[in-house]
């Protein structure tokens, strides 16, 4: 009814998932990140939890969106069954024939057979289970039993877990303590804070045509006290009051109208609703800093290796400082990292891109729809390869397909502006500007300002309006090392030549021959390397490892504007 009364196209607070309202916070690209590390790991359990109307859902259409051709997917909705109506539910999902009335052992074999089969066959099969809290004690010992089925080399099952915090409870009883100690990965999914209710209904009032203030600053900031920062909630409340703004003949929400919508849609008065924005920081702080204890030591994650391996505002209460603080200390993400157990590495979770800027301070941007991007992902890859000076032939050859010939790879990541600081490389990104994509290459940071390059020219943006339409992915350039893209303990060969040499390097040298095993020397150097460049010391040679050493003993890369060690002495 209000659409054309704002000059919208579209009803921009709808609760359907539209794909194209999608706003990404910091902490929903982390969720998926480990969802997609997930499917490439080997096997047993990922934990994604989140109050109800975070964006569970949401995470998870991502990340079917982004599932790898070689991954075969089981997917329950309605996780109310009974152990044998589950196995039947995942054999018809992956379409494995069984008999009428099968036992539990025969959906099992059946299972198993399949598994072996797709195994073989250079394919993995993930279990996704939504609204998981639902499960039984029986049903979710079956489920672990599943983990059992594997080869000498991995597990034959992934199994990702999406519920509600309730799904805690229910894995720490004492009997279901053995998949407990399956589960790899742990991510909670948090409301967004105020900052990012801010930017939420901003970005989909862009979306949907708005070129104009509908929602004071003031006005989110309610609304952020009155949702606790609950997507959906948010999503209720704002359509609320657009309604009551268009009925009252207003051209912007006020507050007496937000709170009026709240309690229509909410149907309680807004003291009552969600608390106060130092409630809802104090207890959010208070799981922060009691999780961030418990995984000091293993709970970092940084960039997500996709293809070819594959800021925040003056806190207002006690409470919002507090929590503000505790969130700018490196390394303190309250998630069990992949990494430490799964053979790969994370970057360190600086803190940077979080000072707090004044407005008399704040330099001048360019605003989002002032920025004109390359149409084209090949026009953007194009500057960067000019950066490193690689010349590029005109044909129909995408430049990541010639980037092999120049002894060069693309490499697609999914992080942060953080992961793109701490890797110092320029870096391609698209954002998705009035449903228009645009892509520009990061080339450097200006304070907390990303400086941007397109054909169209450079532009300074702020961290706050980039990650509004940008979706976390990134590409940069790299020579690869000779070898395999992972190194461990006992593995030989030209790869192994190569990190011994460059970690001599970096450390003072020492001599081996030719064809040495990755022996307890070399781990130790590693270890000591990725402790100073702020990875995770678990002493596996991976893409990250692989990245800071290139930056360190190769002196003709292209960094960004500002170096990398600008940020590393914050």
């Amino acid at each position: 009814m209000y659409t054309d009364y704002f000059g919208l196209k579209d009803a921009p607070f709808s609760i359907a998932p539209n794909p194209q309202f999608l706003y990404m916070s910091e902490r929903h690209r982390e969720a998926l990140a480990h969802l997609l590390y997930g499917i490439k790991s080997d096997g047993g359990f990922i934990l994604l939890t989140g109050e109800v109307g975070t964006g569970k859902t949401t995470i998870c259409r991502c990340l079917l969106d982004q599932i790898p051709a070689d991954v075969d997917i089981a997917f329950i909705l309605n996780p109310k069954l009974t152990a044998v109506e589950l196995l039947a539910t995942i054999c018809d999902d992956l379409k494995v024939d069984y008999p009428d009335n099968p036992s539990i052992k025969v959906l099992v074999d059946r299972l198993n057979q399949y598994l072996l089969t797709s195994y073989r066959q250079g394919r993995r099969t993930v279990l996704i289970i939504d609204e998981a809290q639902n499960l039984s004690t029986a049903v979710l010992e079956q489920l672990r039993l599943l983990t059992n089925l594997e080869t000498n080399e991995r597990k034959l099952l992934q199994i990702i877990l999406l519920g509600q915090p309730e799904l805690l409870e229910v894995l720490s009883q004492r009997e279901l303590r053995q998949l407990s100690q399956r589960v790899t990965a742990r991510f909670h999914l948090d409301a967004l804070n105020r900052e990012e209710v801010q930017n939420y209904i901003t970005h989909r009032l862009e979306v949907a045509g708005s070129h104009r203030v509908i929602f004071p600053t003031s006005v989110m900031r309610r609304v952020f006290q009155l949702s606790g920062g609950i997507p959906r909630v948010i999503n209720l409340i704002c359509d609320r009051a657009l309604l009551g703004a268009y009925a009252q003949h207003r051209d912007k929400v006020n507050r007496r109208i937000i709170d009026h919508a709240a309690r229509e849609v909410l149907g309680k008065t807004p003291a009552t609703t969600y608390g106060s924005a130092a409630k809802v920081a104090g207890v959010g702080l208070v799981l922060l800093a009691a999780t961030a204890l418990t995984y000091w030591q293993a709970d970092r994650i940084g960039p997500l290796v996709a293809s070819v391996t594959g800021g925040i505002n003056q806190a207002e209460t006690a409470a919002e400082q507090l929590a503000a603080s505790v969130s700018a200390q490196p390394g303190q993400v309250a998630v069990e990292n992949l990494a430490t157990r799964q053979k790969s590495e994370g970057v360190a979770n600086d803190p940077v891109l979080t000072t707090v800027i004044t407005p008399d301070q704040r330099p001048a941007t360019d605003s989002l729809l002032r920025l004109e991007g390359d149409t084209a992902s090949d026009q953007a890859l194009g500057h960067l390869f000019d950066l490193w000076g690689i010349p590029l032939q005109r044909s129909n050859v995408s430049p990541c397909q010639q980037a092999p010939t120049h002894g060069v790879e693309c490499l697609t990541l999914l992080g942060s502006l953080r992961d793109i600081r701490h890797i110092d490389r320029p870096a391609v990104v698209k954002l998705t500007i009035a449903s228009i994509e645009h892509y520009f290459v990061i080339t450097g940071f200006d304070g907390d300002i990303v400086e941007l390059t397109s054909g169209e020219g450079t532009f300074r943006l702020l961290p706050r309006d980039l990650l509004r339409s940008w979706d976390g992915n990134f590409a940069v350039l790299w020579r690869p090392p000779p070898g395999p893209k992972m190194l461990t303990r006992g593995d030989r060969g030209a790869g192994v030549d190569w990190l011994r040499s460059q970690l001599y390097k970096v450390d003072g040298g020492g001599s081996a021959s030719a064809g040495a095993p990755f022996d307890d020397d070399l781990e130790q150097r590693l270890r000591q390397f990725q402790i100073s460049m702020g990875l995770i010391p678990d002493g596996i040679a991976g893409t990250n490892t692989f990245l800071h050493l290139l930056n360190t003993t190769s002196g003709d890369l292209p960094r960004l504007t500002k170096t990398a060690s600008d940020m590393r002495d914050r």
